[in-house]
């Protein structure tokens, strides 16, 4: 259990660093924890603001929005994020893009589906939205959803949101957008059914770290363990 994104970034970062196995998938190697379970308890606390890690919380805001909306051209999003055209098959879109899946999913839109459900029946343990397509992503491509399902659920007075995930890189993926994204959409959930904000938990099958990513990775977890102990 974590406090907050930053503080489960973090630690896991350190674990990665220290325990991961290396593991080598499409020409590229990473260190990797399988079957990691990531329970943040203020998830609201979302911004991450920690040396080397680099990231732009502004594009970070701007792809939260552009999934939630439910697109996935990438006119919009590659003004904000440039190295979003190396994971488009075509250039345009990315095809395992996550806004038209959860808004559109063959005319059906299950962000405001699941609200509905929560909002008929309190305790549903029915709002579930998928994202994974079997019929899509069997495809060979550049493209395919790393995070998979989500599951909104209230108990006593408070949303919580579930995330599973087939894959997550830690550094452009959990802390790049998916914490921050999912937590927003956690927010906005509380919202539409007058309740609080509960925890947000990832269940992750293959947690890791690309190659090029290790020195950056050593160095954050490096100057975190000399100035912030506590942590």
């Amino acid at each position: 259990m974590f406090s907050t994104v930053q503080t489960a970034f973090l630690s896991k970062l350190q674990e990665v660093v220290d325990f991961g196995s290396p593991v080598q998938t499409r020409q590229k190697t990473t260190k990797e924890l399988l079957a990691q379970t990531i329970h943040i308890q203020q998830p609201s606390k979302r911004v991450i603001l920690t040396p080397y890690r680099n990231n732009n919380v502004f594009a970070t805001i701007a792809e939260s929005i552009w999934v939630i909306a439910g697109r996935n051209d990438l006119g919009f999003l590659s003004r904000y994020l440039p190295r979003a055209l190396e994971f488009s098959d075509d250039g345009l879109v990315w095809r395992g893009g996550y806004g038209p899946r959860l808004r559109k999913w063959y005319g059906l839109d299950q962000v405001s589906h699941a609200v509905k459900v929560l909002r008929s029946e309190t305790p549903s343990r029915r709002a579930i939205m998928n994202i994974f397509d079997p019929l899509c992503d069997f495809q060979d491509g550049k493209d395919i959803p790393c995070n998979n399902w989500l599951h909104p659920l209230i108990r006593d007075g408070k949303l919580h949101l579930s995330v599973v995930a087939r894959s997550n890189d830690i550094l452009w993926g959990f802390s790049g957008i998916n914490a921050f994204e999912w937590s927003l959409l956690q927010e906005m959930f509380a919202f539409w059914t007058s309740t609080q904000v509960g925890t947000l938990t990832f269940f992750i099958d293959s947690l890791h770290l690309y190659e090029q990513h290790y020195s950056r990775a050593q160095r954050t977890v490096s100057y975190t363990h000399l100035t912030l102990p506590t942590i």
